[in-house]
């Protein structure tokens, strides 16, 4: 079977240098792309062939800059506020809003550090939320306080073992008498199903959906190029076992192909983001540390 053409190398790489110009803010270089092509060594196909599909996968990333991620603050935000009106009928707009910001604090989820508590400061600064409305280091809640609102930048597993549900369910026994609502920029149909059977309303700026997994039979990317999707997902898999042993496609299956200009989730295809094992990515994901700062980082500073 003859497969349609895919485009040659030269012209993905000029849409690829077009994209970093305009829409990536040049957060790669020349440098670190061709760096990143020399990942793929012809091990599955011809070199060239391989090249092609790694450039394909790669001008279908998608990067959130910072002002994007602000209007997603604002879209979430009042997608939110629509949300509790449509809850809390009883007086007139105005009074009802001053009932749901006086009974509401904010917070990020899960640990200070992590990405929750950066995308808790664009969405107060954006939003323009008071400091007394931000829950404080103590946990302790203002008098009044009826729901806790956790911010959050992407929720996209769907089981007891996610994170985001792990962080909401200590919060949940720490606020027992509180309800509990989570914004989240982008969010799986499946999460936020799963989470609502917790009882933990969830509000998004964006719903990604089969279409946006990267190899799915219903996927957005390859619309183009069908023939060639099977091709990709054995490059993905194979160079991904190299650079991501554990999940080649992304933690849980993810295979999205999203980022933040702060970092990258680990449910985006690893090849995108991985140092493992020699690997050199083209958007680099930054790994939460849990221990202590390394003695050998401060030597930095002395």
């Amino acid at each position: 079977m003859v497969l349609n053409r895919i485009p040659k190398k030269d012209e993905l790489l000029k849409e690829i240098v077009l994209t970093n110009e305009l829409v990536w803010g040049r957060r790669i270089s020349n440098d670190a792309i061709t760096d990143w092509l020399s990942n793929f060594s012809g091990a599955v196909f011809d070199k060239e062939y391989e090249e092609s599909l790694a450039l394909w996968i790669l001008s279908n990333y998608v990067f959130y800059n910072e002002d994007e991620v602000k209007h997603l603050c604002r879209t979430v935000y009042r997608e939110h506020l629509h949300r509790r009106l449509l809850l809390e009928l009883v007086g007139a707009i105005d009074e009802r809003l001053e009932r749901i910001n006086s009974s509401s604090m904010f917070s990020s989820l899960g640990r200070q550090g992590e990405s929750g508590a950066m995308v808790l400061y664009l969405f107060r600064t954006t939003n323009d939320i008071g400091k007394r409305d931000i829950v404080p280091e103590s946990g302790v809640l203002r008098p009044g306080t009826e729901t806790v609102v956790f911010i959050d930048d992407v929720t996209l597993s769907a089981n007891d073992d996610s994170q985001a549900w792990k962080y909401l369910k200590l919060e949940i026994d720490k606020y027992s008498q509180c309800k509990i609502h989570l914004l989240t920029l982008l969010a799986s149909e499946a999460a936020v199903e799963f989470l609502a059977a917790k009882n933990v309303m969830v509000t998004n700026a964006i719903t990604l959906t089969n279409e946006n997994k990267a190899f799915h039979a219903k996927s957005n990317i390859f619309n183009l190029n069908s023939d060639h999707k099977d091709n990709a997902l054995k490059l993905a898999e194979y160079y991904g076992k190299k650079c991501c042993p554990t999940d080649p496609l992304g933690y849980s299956n993810g295979q999205y192909l999203f980022g933040f200009f702060y970092n990258v989730p680990d449910n985006t295809l690893p090849i995108i983001w991985s140092k493992q094992n020699g690997w050199k990515p083209i958007f680099e994901r930054y790994h939460k540390n849990y221990g202590r700062t390394k003695s050998s980082e401060l030597g930095y500073f002395v």
